[in-house]
């Protein structure tokens, strides 16, 4: 008969320098914030995608310092798309950039519904549904699922980025 650990909300906070967590918290069912949606809904959404731009840009920081996907493009669009002007055609109107860090266009599914967000009460720190784009052309990887497999595998980095960057060699276009 095995025991649930059950694990504290200051253990279970991601870490924005991706330190292993606490020994303690070797529990597969870490909570993630909660997020606000109508009580209507039949089906759920899998919370653990969602995540600061403050911890997208530290999970960037890592990939980009081990390599994976031959590093993330610069850039994100917490404040908007920013508008590149082509130096070679001055003439041609500026194209919006292609940000390492992302919110996808959002499709509600059958239901309609809005596009997952969370802000925290206590820091008032906002969790979106972010995605990121690499430098070999892969995108749409969620930054919430690339921190859960860290979570889950809090002793194997090495085994973690070697995954994530299989699956951007998948993504390549």
């Amino acid at each position: 008969m095995s025991k649930k650990k059950t694990v504290s909300q200051a253990t279970v906070r991601y870490s924005r320098h991706l330190e292993p967590p606490p020994k303690q918290s070797t529990s597969l069912n870490v909570p993630a914030p909660p997020v606000t949606q109508p009580t209507s809904e039949p089906w759920g959404f899998n919370i653990i995608q969602l995540a600061t731009y403050a911890e997208a840009r530290a999970l960037v920081e890592y990939l980009n310092w081990a390599g994976t996907g031959n590093g993330v493009l610069p850039g994100d669009d917490e404040n908007g798309i920013p508008m590149i002007q082509n130096p070679n055609f001055p003439w041609l109107p500026a194209s919006p950039g292609r940000p390492g860090i992302y919110l996808p266009p959002w499709v509600g599914g059958p239901g309609g519904f809005a596009q997952p967000h969370y802000t925290d009460p206590t820091t008032g720190e906002k969790y979106f549904h972010l995605h990121l784009r690499f430098r070999n052309g892969a995108e749409g990887m969620n930054v919430g699922l690339i921190r859960d497999k860290f979570r889950r595998h809090p002793n194997a980095p090495a085994y973690v980025l070697n995954e994530i960057n299989k699956e951007a060699d998948s993504l390549r276009r």
